[in-house]
């Protein structure tokens, strides 16, 4: 055979095996099917970036105390010539268990399922009293970390029979730290939990013995009282005493216990009140120390219940039926 013609049927092959290898590698479709990137936008129009894991969880880590919203406009990057549905832009319910399929260029296909991670402390709070729980329909708590959202914060009353008589709604007030609002009408009298909801987070306090009264001084309470410090010169931080007797029965007892005394300084050409802390309490005395912030030399007014007019420098201290009791001087 001529040496000639066996070399061009030689190099032929191995043109035609480049040309095979080309067309293959042409026509070969990509395996990969990954979310790369998983973007969202929270209320305050900043980025949230998801945990993307290899367990197939798209983990979005919700700001602390921001609403939760019903539905997430996500910004999703996937694999080359991969597809993803629902698709980057589409809005979805913002639930766990929503799931994504991604399907790579040569038809493989991975699920994502989304889960939300909701960074909201659990929260706390404090009743002013553990027998009645209002005198006048209203409720206060006092704590940290509710949401100030009535859409994810609620109050609910639950009797010993572990049933909700009675959602708490609306409310006057609702900050991070407290929640005013008003008992429910014709609340019968009685042991309560109080429940709070806020976000995700539960938490139940009591049983608290629920008494309401439309006024609470309609029996005609009396209260006498002396105050230990009267007529003398206070110093910041120090502790001041009033002894006291009450009658009508345990609405009076309750009423003097709930107070709280503030202090105020009325320097610098306007007032300014100062709360005292409370140090101790008996059936019959309390003790508050004076606010270490409380300017000296200025005539201070002391208001333990009632406030009243102070008259040629002198501030008055009134307490429940509005008898003066003396005038304070800090040094």
């Amino acid at each position: 055979m001529n040496r000639y013609y066996v070399l061009n049927i030689f190099f032929s092959i191995i043109i035609l095996g480049f040309v095979f290898v080309a067309c293959k590698k042409e026509t070969e479709k990509l395996p990969y099917n990954l979310i790369e990137q998983f973007i969202v936008t929270d209320n305050e129009g900043s980025q949230v970036k998801a945990v993307v894991g290899v367990d197939g969880t798209i983990l979005i880590y919700w700001p602390t105390f921001q609403h939760i919203p019903d539905s997430i406009i996500p910004s999703i990057t996937v694999s080359k010539n991969a597809t993803v549905q629902p698709a980057s832009g589409v809005p979805i319910v913002f639930s766990d268990g929503f799931k994504y399929r991604v399907t790579a260029e040569n038809g493989n296909i991975t699920e994502y399922t989304l889960k939300t991670v909701v960074n909201n402390p659990m929260p706390e709070f404090s009743l002013s009293d553990t027998v009645f729980l209002a005198f006048d329909k209203k409720m206060v708590l006092r704590g940290k970390f509710f949401i100030p959202d009535t859409s994810q914060t609620k109050l609910f009353l639950v009797n010993a029979e572990n049933n909700e008589t009675a959602q708490v709604y609306p409310f006057d007030r609702i900050y991070s730290t407290t929640i005013e609002t008003s008992l429910p009408d014709n609340l019968p009298e009685s042991q309560y939990f109080v429940k709070l909801v806020s976000g995700f987070n539960t938490i139940v306090k009591g049983p608290y013995r629920i008494r309401t009264y439309d006024n609470a001084f309609a029996n005609q309470t009396s209260y006498n009282f002396t105050f230990t410090e009267q007529g003398q010169t206070l110093t910041n931080g120090q502790i001041i005493n009033f002894n006291f007797t009450t009658s009508g029965g345990p609405i009076a007892d309750y009423f003097i216990k709930l107070q709280q005394l503030t202090v105020y300084s009325t320097g610098n050409n306007y007032a300014k009140g100062f709360d005292a802390e409370r140090i101790s309490l008996t059936d019959h005395s309390v003790s508050y120390k004076i606010p270490n912030d409380v300017p000296a030399g200025n005539v201070i007014l002391i208001i333990w219940v009632e406030s009243g007019s102070g008259a040629d420098g002198q501030a008055n201290l009134f307490v429940f039926n509005g008898d003066p009791g003396t005038s304070i001087v800090l040094p």
